[in-house]
């Protein structure tokens, strides 16, 4: 399982995408499983914590 800590924002969004496309790539050369993705949000926007 592959656990990635990322802040919700759009610009974040495109070099996880990358992130999750490599490992893949390494998963296939090295022919193991694909891992299973969980993303983790580690960062909510300021209006939203006084919720």
């Amino acid at each position: 399982m592959v656990i990635i800590p990322v802040k919700l924002d759009s610009t974040v969004m495109c070099g996880t995408a990358l992130t999750v496309e490599a490992t893949c790539s390494i998963a296939v050369a090295l022919r193991m499983p694909m891992p299973r993705w969980r993303i983790l949000r580690t960062c909510v926007l300021g209006r939203m914590t006084n919720a």
